[in-house]
């Protein structure tokens, strides 16, 4: 009898110590658990910034664009005041 009331003491010594482990476990798994949805949240945010910077980046090629095209076109009316210029010159 006594046997069983140590080897029932030592069971029940073992039983603590895996509920500790167990529950030690589960507060490292929800700590996981938060760590993983902040670094969650930090890629979506660093998604959206890059995906910002791209749309800006897309903008300013547009812009550098559009400027070469007027620079372009400020270059023909020059050529062509130039001509009318010549033109008149001869005339006079």
């Amino acid at each position: 009898m006594k046997a069983m009331e140590v080897q029932a003491a030592e069971l029940s010594a073992q039983n603590s110590a895996l509920a500790a482990t167990v529950g030690a476990q589960a507060a490292q798994i929800s700590g996981l658990s938060l760590k993983v949805e902040q670094q969650d949240v930090a890629l979506s945010a660093a998604q959206a910034e890059a995906a910002l910077a791209k749309e800006l980046a897309a903008s300013q090629q547009r812009v550098i664009l559009d400027q070469g095209n007027r620079l372009r076109l400020q270059e023909e009316v020059i050529e062509a005041l130039k001509g009318r210029l010549k033109d008149r010159v001869e005339e006079a």
